[in-house]
C-alpha cells in the first residue's frame, strides 16, 4: 500500500508542473476542428484487494476510448476511457463500469504516459453476501506503446477505493490490446 501511495505522488509531481502552465479550452467540439479519435481495446489484467487477498484473481473486459470532448490541451492530449470489465474468483463476481480520463504525455517515439482519475459503478454478486452496488473512485497512471497508426498496447495501474465497503479497495494491473477506429464512428 505504501509503495502505491508512494508511486502516486511521484507520478503527480512529475505531471503536475507541466499541466499547470499548459492552456486550455472548453469544449473543443464548439471551436471547430475537435477530432474524437475513438478506439476499442480488450483489456485483460489482475485484481489485488487491499484486506482479502484470498480473493484476488484475474480480470477482463472491453474499453471505448476518445479524446475528450470536454475539455482539450493545447500541447497534450486528454482521452476519455469508459471500459466494462469483469472480475470473477471464489463465487463472486464484480461487474465494474468505469468512466477514466488520462491527461497523456508524449514522451518519446510512438510512447504516452498518461494519469488520471477513475468514477467506477460496480456491481458484486457473491455467494456469501447480498448483491450490491459500490461506487468507487481511484486513480491511475498508463504507458502506451502505438505499433502503427492503428494498433497500441497499453499498461494501465489503478489504486481503486470502495466508498462504503473498505473490503474492495483495489490494486488493478492492466494491459491493453486496441485498435484506433479514427474519427467517422458515428458519421
Amino acid at each position: 500500500m505504501r509503495k502505491i501511495i508512494l508511486s502516486s505522488i511521484l507520478l503527480l509531481s512529475t505531471t503536475l508542473p507541466s499541466v499547470a502552465e499548459e492552456s486550455y479550452f472548453l469544449w473543443p467540439n464548439e471551436q471547430g476542428g475537435y477530432r474524437p479519435n475513438y478506439a476499442v481495446a480488450a483489456i485483460f489484467g489482475s485484481t489485488q484487494f487491499d484486506k482479502n487477498t484470498d480473493y484476488s484473481g484475474d480480470m477482463a473486459g472491453i474499453e471505448l476510448s476518445m479524446n475528450s470532448p470536454w475539455i482539450e490541451a493545447l500541447e497534450h492530449q486528454i482521452i476519455d476511457q469508459f471500459s466494462l470489465k469483469q472480475y470473477a474468483h471464489h463465487g463472486d463476481t464484480l461487474v465494474t463500469f468505469a468512466a477514466n480520463p488520462h491527461y497523456m504525455f508524449d514522451f518519446q517515439d510512438q510512447f504516452q504516459l498518461g494519469a488520471g482519475p477513475s468514477l467506477q459503478l460496480s456491481y458484486l454478486d457473491s455467494d456469501t453476501s447480498s448483491k450490491d452496488l459500490l461506487l468507487r473512485m481511484g486513480i491511475g497512471g498508463s504507458l502506451k506503446k502505438m505499433f502503427t497508426d492503428k494498433i497500441f498496447f497499453d499498461l494501465e495501474m489503478d489504486y481503486t477505493i470502495a466508498a462504503a465497503e473498505s473490503d474492495f479497495n483495489s490494486f488493478e494491473f492492466l494491459w491493453k490490446v486496441g485498435y484506433v477506429l479514427g474519427d467517422d464512428l458515428l458519421d
